[in-house]
């Protein structure tokens, strides 16, 4: 027999689950960004050689 709160449960359920599943999006965004930003750094150096000011 099915209790009169099981639908909220299972409405909270998923809700949990897309929680979980925007925080890995989340942290998954930043280290695509700081991965990117690396490759970038180091791109400019291999290009530019090392910079040394003046």
């Amino acid at each position: 027999m099915v209790s009169k709160d099981q639908p909220a449960q299972d409405r909270t359920d998923l809700a949990e689950d897309r929680t979980i599943l925007a925080v890995e999006r989340t942290f998954s965004g930043w280290i695509r960004t700081g991965l990117a930003t690396v490759a970038v750094a180091i791109g400019m150096q291999a290009v530019f050689g090392p910079f040394q000011p003046t």
